[in-house]
């Protein structure tokens, strides 16, 4: 067990024994972790602040099952991304219709745009992500950015593996064509 881990042990036991004070700590020191995750699922951060606190109030009443086995922030963040999973299958009928999932360009590129800007340049790939349809941005979320297996990403989305490839697929390849025919700008 790592340091960060063993510290997060000792935090789980006294929220587990109902210490406030240790629930604090552990959303403090947690916040940042949830909210990024949140974050990658939703469109804006009023959504993200508030799956964020569902995330939080589910943590703590999942505590007991935390087995101590492999890393405690891996376990919140799949822990999260669940969440919002269930959230946009809920919220969003279509979430795995991705034949009828719409997806509009915004705007044509500054091709003279520098490639260095590395704020712009997370500020275009930000807003990218966020214009693919819920099912595909989720897949390649999952899979490009959080490491999942199809395998795994098909038992949670409740999709084939073959959808999910599928999905991971076309959705890498519009975030490509919005990437290069879409400029972003700071509004």
């Amino acid at each position: 067990m790592n340091e960060s881990d063993a510290k997060y042990k000792s935090l789980i036991e006294r929220c587990k024994s109902g210490s406030k004070e240790a629930q604090r700590d552990l959303y403090e020191g947690l916040f940042g972790l949830v909210f990024t995750v949140a974050r990658r699922y939703l469109k804006n951060d009023f959504d993200a602040k508030d799956m964020t606190q569902e995330c939080f109030i589910k943590l703590f009443d999942s505590l007991e099952k935390y087995t101590f086995r492999g890393s405690f922030e891996g376990w919140v963040a799949r822990l999260t991304t669940n969440k919002c999973l269930d959230h946009l299958k809920k919220t969003h009928p279509d979430f795995l219709d991705f034949e009828k999932a719409e997806f509009f360009l915004q705007s044509q590129a500054d091709e003279s745009a520098d490639a260095a800007q590395t704020e712009e340049d997370y500020k275009r790939v930000k807003g990218a992500l966020d214009q693919l349809p819920a099912g595909y941005k989720s897949v390649v979320l999952m899979y490009a950015l959080q490491g999942y297996k199809h395998r795994e990403i098909a038992e949670l989305l409740d999709i084939t593996v073959g959808s999910s490839k599928s999905m991971y697929a076309r959705g890498k390849q519009l975030l490509i064509e919005n990437l290069k025919t879409t400029e972003y700008t700071n509004e």
